[in-house]
């Protein structure tokens, strides 16, 4: 059976890096490079922002596309016309491009939980798609667009709040451990907020099953990615803090800040389809040493 070749777009972030990792263990894999001069045996020059650049995808042929691209899922990045601009109208225009130049490709999104109206809860694939963030509604455009497009050669995943190696410092689980490496105090909220937190690895793994299952078999889908079960971001603290060397549970300082307004109390995957497809979680205690460790030493 031939291995197929994958190529993925934003391989040098968060998710994508990721991805990467795992998957270039087992399929012929290549990330992209924004900068011409810094490609490798397995990275291409592809940029979203240049066109001329897109015509080296056919360099491979890549038999499947993961896009793992955004902007948005951090504070800094808060500019609502990036955010459709790069979640939204460049994919589109190079989706489009390739279905006019190249037939034999299977497109994976990487979308996410906040194409959703987070406000139900409970979420499914067929919830109702309202976002209510300017990044909930860049991503759930180019969804839509590949749902109405007439070839299904396309795969939207919904991942849920995912953490690991390589997250941006700002986040959540990146910030508590930076607190305890540098001996610094964090003012935090109350904690209380529940979400739906899985080892972001695990996404990865889950790709490689859909591939060697058959993305025939899922194509045209959504399919939401996470643990299905909601957690208080304090009590997922306070399991990683079991791990964390010479913990010091003075340096989090919970309830100093209040809660964000506009942030929803809970929400996660109320599905099983990704569990059934075969999505398998790393135990808690294993992915949080590897996420340790990584910013520990890094």
């Amino acid at each position: 059976m031939k291995m197929p070749k994958i190529l993925i777009l934003g391989s040098t972030g968060f998710v994508g890096g990721n991805i990467y990792n795992i998957l270039h263990n087992l399929y012929p894999v290549f990330g992209c490079s924004r900068k011409p001069g810094q490609t490798a045996k397995s990275t291409i020059h592809m940029d979203l922002d240049d066109v001329t650049s897109w015509e080296n995808i056919f360099r491979i042929r890549p038999d499947v596309i993961i896009n793992a691209s955004g902007y948005g899922v951090v504070k800094h990045q808060a500019d609502p016309e990036k955010m459709k601009l790069v979640n939204y109208y460049q994919p589109y225009l190079l989706k489009k491009y390739l279905d006019e130049q190249h037939s034999g490709y299977f497109w994976i999104q990487i979308g996410t939980a906040f194409e959703y109206d987070l406000g139900l809860g409970e979420l499914r694939e067929d919830s109702a798609a309202m976002p209510l963030t300017d990044y909930g509604i860049s991503k759930l455009l180019f969804s839509r667009y590949l749902e109405s497009s007439e070839r299904k050669n396309f795969l939207v995943l919904r991942p849920f709040a995912m953490f690991g190696p390589g997250e941006d410092p700002s986040k959540i689980i990146p910030a508590l451990l930076l607190a305890q490496k540098n001996r610094k105090e964090i003012e935090l909220s109350s904690g209380a907020q529940q979400r739906d937190y899985f080892f972001v690895q695990d996404l990865a793994h889950f790709i490689a099953r859909l591939i060697e299952y058959g993305l025939d078999k899922v194509a045209g889908e959504v399919i939401n990615v996470g643990s299905g079960r909601p957690m208080p971001i304090k009590e997922l603290a306070e399991q990683m803090s079991q791990t964390v060397p010479d913990f010091n549970p003075g340096l989090w300082q919970w309830g100093k800040i209040r809660q964000r307004t506009n942030e929803g109390k809970v929400f996660f995957n109320a599905s099983q389809k990704c569990e059934e497809l075969g999505f398998m979680q790393t135990p808690m205690p294993e992915a949080f040493k590897k996420t340790i460790d990584y910013y520990y030493q890094h």
